[in-house]
């Protein structure tokens, strides 16, 4: 927009950068709904400084395609549009920040489950000796440590960024199914974040 010689020639970057906007409008209202209560503070900042956000850059599109490209480039290349810019991150930020001590007490959750099932493996080893050894080492490996395992790896996976690797036992009844929803929403939120933060990425790549 900023460098269009007309606000014809700027039709198209405007039009552009509207769309990135409603994009990241989609993947906010995708994302509401799938907020935990703890971070919905957090995530009503969010979409508060992504209004002021819209709003800087619409005016922006507008300048440019109903004034002139040079009125678009005084209101939004200065101070205040990257300041602006920056708060809407910083919103970004303080979910992920939110979503990673989450992830951080679910892990803790989950190496104090696993301490308790260790004990209850080596109890039903040794009840296991006692009546059948090879049905106690079975049940032990099957239904406790290779599901613990399976989650363990999940949430090291989640926690490096791996937004795509599935989330095993949501549909479980007992404890391991509860640690399981939980990183599935944090895994859900961070696809959303990435989302925003490309989608904000390639509209600052575009405006230059």
């Amino acid at each position: 927009i900023y460098a269009s010689p007309s606000t014809d020639k700027a039709t198209k970057s405007a039009d552009g950068l509207r769309a990135r906007l409603d994009e990241m409008q989609t993947v906010i209202d995708e994302w509401k709904p799938m907020v935990p209560d703890a971070e919905k503070q957090s995530f009503d900042n969010l979409i508060t400084r992504f209004g002021e956000f819209r709003t800087f850059r619409s005016e922006t599109a507008r300048l440019g395609t109903e004034v002139d490209p040079k009125a678009a480039n005084e209101q939004g290349n200065n101070e205040a549009n990257r300041a602006n810019r920056k708060a809407f991150q910083a919103e970004i930020d303080a979910v992920v920040d939110a979503d990673t001590a989450e992830l951080s007490a679910v892990n803790a959750s989950l190496e104090t489950f696993r301490s308790t099932m260790m004990m209850i493996v080596a109890g039903v080893s040794l009840f296991g000796i006692v009546i059948s050894a090879a049905f106690g080492i079975f049940f032990a490996r099957n239904h406790l440590i290779r599901p613990l395992e399976k989650m363990t790896d999940t949430l090291k996976a989640v926690a490096a960024g791996d937004f795509q690797h599935e989330v095993p036992y949501t549909d479980n009844k007992d404890e391991m199914g509860e640690m399981a929803r939980a990183v599935d929403v944090f895994k859900q939120n961070g696809q959303q974040i990435a989302r925003l933060n490309a989608q904000e990425a390639a509209m600052r790549q575009k405006s230059g």
